[in-house]
This record gives C-alpha cells, sequence and structure tokens, in this order.
C-alpha cells in the first residue's frame, strides 16, 4: 500500500487513514510548532509514547506499563527489534527536547520556564516527528509515505505570528520569513507578473531585516539571492557574498553552494577548493564528492572521507564503503577481503544505510555469502532489487556496468539494462564479454517485444544483434545469418513494433487541433 498526502494544509494526513489518533496528536503538534514551543514538544513527546507502543505491539513485545520509562522502551525497540534506526534516533531526539521543556532553566541568571529553541531547531523537531510518523505507517501498517514534509509552508495565522516576533526583534523569525519567500521564489514558474514581483518585495524586507539584526545565516541567503537575481549589494560581487558567507561557516552549507557556484562558472570539473572545506565541516554533499573523487584513487584519502561520513551520519557513507569492498573482492577473493566485505554488509544493513539494498544484492549476486534474507534469493530476484534501489546511488559506470550484467537476461529490466550499457558497455575491456552482453540484451529485447508489442530501449534489437556479431559473438553471427533469425527481426522492424498506431497519430491530432480552438476562443 502506497499513502499519497491529501490536499491539506497537514503534512501529516496520511496517518488519518491508518490511525486517527496518531494523526490528532501530529496535527496539533504541527499547529503549535511556530506559536508555542511548550505546548507543540509535549504533543511530540506523547506521540513517540504511543508509537512506542504500537511499533512494540507490532514485533510481539509487552513492554512494562506500570513504569512507562520512555528511555528504556526505546532502547527495548532498539535492541529487540528490526525497527528503523534512523525512527528510534528521531524518537530519542522528540524525547530529550520534550524532557528539557519540562524544567525550569537559568539563562544569564535569570529563571525560564520555556524552552529556548528557535525556529530552525523546532523545523528540525518537526521533520523528526515525520520520520517517526513515516516510520510507525511502514512498520506497522506496511504503508510507505510517497511525500516529503515541508513546515516552512505556514498559514496565515502561523506567519503573522512569525511577523511580530521579527517586528519585536528575533532575528530567527525574520530570518525565517526570509527563508520562506526565498522557497516560494525557487518554486515560482512564472518569473514575471504581480505575483512574482510581490514575492521579492517581500523576499527583500525580510532579508534586509535579517541583516540588520544579524541573523546566522543570513550571509549565505545573501549570497544565493545575489546569484538568482533577487538581491544586490551596493559594493559585493556574488562571489565575494559567498566568500563572506564561507567566513562565518559552521556547518559546511555555504561553502559547498560557494564550491557549486564556482563549478557552474568554470568547465574544467575538478572539485572545487570550497568543497574541501566543506567536506571537513562534516557536509554530506560535500563529503560524497570528496568520495567519489578519491575512489579507487586515493585509498588512503577515500577511508578518512568515509570515516568522516559515518561520523558525520552521511546517508550512503556505509553502502559506499561496502560497495568499495565489494569491488576489491572481485579482484581478489581471499578470506580477508570477504571478512572485511561481510563486516562493512552488516554494518551498512544494521544501520539501514541509504542504497543498503543496492549494495546487498549485489553482493548476494556475485556469489559473497551476504546472509539476512538475501541468501534467499535467486539472481533474478535479486537483479529485480537492485533495479528498485540503484537510483539512489552516484552516479558511477562502475555500479552502471555491473547493474548491466544484472539484468541484461531479464525482458522486465530491458529498458534499465538498455540505459546502463548506453553508460557502461565501453568500460569492458574484453570482446567477448562485450558481445555476450549484447546479445543478451537483444534477446531480453526481442523477447520483451514479442510479449507486449514495444520495449523502450536505447539501441535497436538489430543494432544489438549486428554489435554483438561484430565482436564475435558465434550465437548473434548464427541468428543473423539463419531464416529464422532474419523472418523475426523483419517482423520486429514492422510498424506494430516501432511507430505508433494511426489510430494514436489520429487521436493526438485531433486533440492538439481543439486545443489550438480553445485557445483562438
Amino acid at each position: 500500500m502506497l499513502l499519497q498526502q491529501k490536499q491539506s494544509s497537514s503534512n501529516f494526513t496520511f496517518l488519518d487513514d491508518v490511525n486517527p489518533m496518531l494523526f490528532q496528536l501530529a496535527q496539533e503538534a504541527e499547529a503549535y510548532l511556530h506559536i508555542d514551543n511548550q505546548a507543540c514538544l509535549a504533543k511530540m513527546r506523547l506521540f513517540v509514547e504511543v508509537s512506542c507502543h504500537l511499533l512494540a505491539q507490532k514485533a510481539g513485545i509487552n513492554l512494562n506499563q506500570q513504569t512507562n520509562e520512555l528511555a528504556n522502551n526505546l532502547n527495548i525497540l532498539r535492541d529487540k527489534t528490526n525497527v528503523s534506526n534512523y525512527t528510534i534516533a528521531a524518537c530519542q531526539r522528540l524525547r530529550y527536547a520534550a524532557n528539557s521543556s519540562l524544567h525550569v532553566s537559568f539563562v544569564a541568571g535569570q529563571m525560564q520556564s520555556q524552552p529556548r529553541y528557535n525556529a530552525e531547531a523546532m523545523n528540525k523537531l518537526a521533520h523528526d516527528l515525520f520520520e517517526v510518523a513515516s516510520g510507525v505507517a511502514e512498520y506497522v501498517y506496511g504503508a510507505k509515505v510517497s511525500t516529503t514534509a515541508n513546515f516552512y509552508q505556514q498559514q496565515q495565522c502561523e506567519h503573522a505570528t512569525l511577523m511580530v516576533s521579527a517586528m519585536k526583534g528575533s532575528s530567527d523569525a525574520s530570518m525565517e520569513l526570509a527563508g520562506h519567500f526565498y522557497d516560494q521564489l525557487e518554486q515560482s514558474q512564472a518569473r514575471t507578473g504581480e505575483r512574482y514581483t510581490e514575492l521579492k518585495q517581500d523576499f527583500g524586507y525580510w532579508l534586509n531585516k535579517a541583516i540588520k539584526q544579524q541573523a546566522t545565516g543570513h550571509q549565505l541567503l545573501q549570497a544565493k539571492a545575489a546569484q538568482q537575481g533577487w538581491y544586490h549589494h551596493n559594493y559585493l560581487s556574488v562571489e565575494q557574498l559567498f566568500k563572506e558567507a564561507c567566513d562565518n561557516d559552521t556547518s559546511g552549507e555555504a561553502c559547498f553552494a560557494y564550491g557549486e557556484y564556482i563549478a557552474n562558472k568554470t568547465s574544467k570539473g575538478d572539485i572545487p577548493e570550497a568543497w574541501n572545506k566543506a567536506a571537513e565541516l562534516g557536509n554530506h554533499k560535500a563529503l560524497l564528492a570528496k568520495q567519489m573523487e578519491t575512489f579507487n584513487q586515493d585509498q588512503a584519502a577515500f577511508d578518512s572521507y568515509i570515516e568522516k561520513g559515518k561520523a558525520n551520519k552521511q546517508p550512503f557513507a556505509h553502502s559506499f564503503e561496502a560497495w568499495h569492498l565489494l569491488l576489491e573482492y572481485i579482484k581478489d577473493s581471499n578470506d580477508l577481503s570477504k571478512r572485511r566485505l561481510k563486516t562493512a554488509l552488516l554494518d551498512a544493513y544494521s544501520k539501514q544505510d541509504k542504497g543498503y539494498q543496492f549494495v546487498c544484492a549485489m553482493a548476494a549476486f556475485y556469489g559473497v555469502p551476504v546472509g539476512m534474507e538475501y541468501h534467499k534469493y535467486d539472481h533474478e530476484e535479486l537483479a529485480e532489487i537492485m533495479a528498485n534501489h540503484y537510483t539512489v546511488m552516484p552516479e558511477n559506470t562502475l555500479y552502471h556496468g555491473m547493474l548491466l550484467l544484472a539484468t541484461a537476461k531479464y525482458p522486465k529490466h530491458i529498458t534499465l539494462a538498455s540505459n546502463m550499457a548506453r553508460k557502461s558497455l565501453h568500460t569492458f575491456p574484453d570482446d567477448q564479454d562485450k558481445g555476450e552482453l549484447c546479445y543478451n540484451l537483444a534477446k531480453s529485447a526481442q523477447q520483451a517485444l514479442n510479449e507486449k508489442g514495444q520495449a523502450r530501449i536505447a539501441i535497436s534489437v538489430a543494432q544489438l544483434y549486428k554489435q554483438a556479431a561484430d565482436l564475435g559473438n558465434s550465437q548473434a553471427r548464427e541468428f543473423l545469418a539463419s531464416k529464422q533469425g532474419k523472418a523475426e527481426l523483419n517482423k520486429i522492424s514492422c510498424p506494430k513494433y516501432n511507430k505508433r498506431s494511426k489510430t494514436t497519430k489520429n487521436k493526438r491530432k485531433a486533440s492538439r487541433k481543439q486545443a489550438r480552438a480553445n485557445k483562438k476562443k
């Protein structure tokens, strides 16, 4: 079951279909998000407690309902179930934040009963709540959430609250409003008109206010806006604005954005120097860029960036390490490389790291005794897993080639396999391997055409057979020389297979004619 978000102001409407009580709690927390931190955190904690019991019941575990210690219950879920570590970690962060809201704190000698969480921190907690809600929906009810949360699109009353805070001197509120209108400008399809002009004016007003209040992060927003043409500095260029943002950068976000700006200006294709600093600061995108740069080039540097990625909770760091070790194992299948690979695969699997399904399936496909559930699958099932999860992998011809080898024989994956062939076939050094791949692709495409009447492929079936024959594949040569082969290729080349039917053409022609007539009216 795949849950789609309904048209609503709430990010949690998917819960209404599976658990109305959870939906109500999440909706109330969302309503208080930018108005009353303490009330919002109380609702968040209650949501976590209910979720904890639902997850435990699904896993067949009875939690102690007498003491009901949330921290202990979460530890039990972590140790005794396969609930995602991301879900558990999000629960822990929400628990900690909610607990802090129940105690008096002292700031500069002054007693405070309200937690001092700024708008950015509350937004992060709201995303944690969404992570928990998605995890419960998937684990308990088998429902995958197909959307992402956006807590910057506030209702008018919440904007009014932020505006009041900003006018009273809150730099965080000014920055959040500036960020909101920047996002609106980015999402705007029309770059002219009254609405676009209004958005630019609103953005400019709140950005200038955030600058005057010295709001955290205003330098980066200035630079990005100047790059888009939505902000003009009296004496600093776009590049100088980015450099100023980098000087105040603590997360690596500004350095990475500056690196992107430099990369777009030049055509060298080198990793910008700013990304080195961004990677050192733990920016996930910069770390991935450096890992890709050093992959198979500088082992020590690659290992260093992988460890930094794992330390900074970079998605894909554990899977990337396992994939690298898989390539090493394929080159040299000794006991040491096998042990290192299995350890890395188990690590990625236990962390539920981004891309772990693809890497584990690929390892099992190459005969590595991965364990877990992957040993139960045959080659076709493993190819299916890889086909379903390859999009999370970074672009690289090495895995393109491996995916091509795994999917070339199966007609259902012919579109994917032909795309992988276009990207990676030239990387295979052996003509015999190339010939066999082209022959397998041609057979799969031919079967798909015979079964469905069509197949979306980057290279025609006849070209694939010819390419395989030119590379020395004997089966392709026999097929092309045989009467049956010539007859089948003639059949495939007929209009039924590679042209739209006359009926479809006429329908499209009539549709275009009607659209032109409506436009004239």
